[in-house]
């Protein structure tokens, strides 16, 4: 089963302002439920989030968009390793929960201070809903497992988002489109710069390397 997951200039950009995906410098926390923080992002309009890291330097969050965003949630990977992504490059990928068949999507790269990220618009409440019942979640790129990460507290963490959520979100505005109206539907293409040089050697540790 795909997830119906529009890749969308708005969203990678809200999402952009966002400090290495963890706590805005101007939200303040909600609640903290285990190694999970709930906060509100000033950037999507005081939607809120949940997001956790580990020691592997993986970074996951989940969070709600604006009213008008492309998908109802977002849900993000981040990792110091992946310094082989490239920003708004389509990347195909697939996402399982314990033991469960494979849901493929696509993701976006996006670029942070600290790491670089993988971006999902969650378009089918489904999977949220299967999330917050499982104990891990593994993230599959080219065949490979390239992160698994523990979904412990995610039950609770997920209903203090939404409560946080219901109190701290408001609506806003849709910005006027800045990107080319002229752009494939899909985002950036899949396939890559025939001018870019290839490196000699495959840094093992990251899965996006060339």
């Amino acid at each position: 089963m795909k997830l119906r997951l529009p890749v969308a200039a708005a969203l990678a950009l809200s999402l952009f302002a966002v400090p290495a995906m963890a706590q805005s410098r101007d939200s303040t926390v909600w609640k903290k439920v285990g190694n999970w923080i709930i906060a509100p992002d000033s950037s999507l309009g005081g939607s809120c989030y949940m997001t956790t890291s580990f020691n592997s330097g993986v970074i996951l969050r989940i969070g709600f968009n604006l009213p008008t965003g492309p998908a109802p949630l977002h849900m993000v990977v981040a990792s110091p390793s992946w310094k082989s992504i490239k920003p708004d490059k389509v990347y195909d990928v697939a996402l399982q929960l314990d033991k469960n068949p494979m849901w493929k999507t696509r993701a976006t790269g996006m670029a942070f201070p600290a790491s670089k990220a993988l971006i999902m618009p969650i378009g089918d409440m489904r999977f949220v809903m299967e999330i917050v019942k499982k104990n891990y979640l593994k993230v599959f790129f080219g065949g490979d497992m390239i992160a698994q990460m523990s979904l412990k507290n995610s039950s609770t963490a997920s209903t203090e988002m939404a409560r946080c959520n219901a109190v701290s979100a408001r609506p806003q505005a849709p910005a006027t489109a800045q990107g080319d109206p002229f752009a494939p539907p899909g985002g950036a293409s899949k396939s890559e710069d025939p001018f870019a040089a290839k490196p000699e050697t495959k840094d093992t540790s990251d899965p996006f390397a060339m």
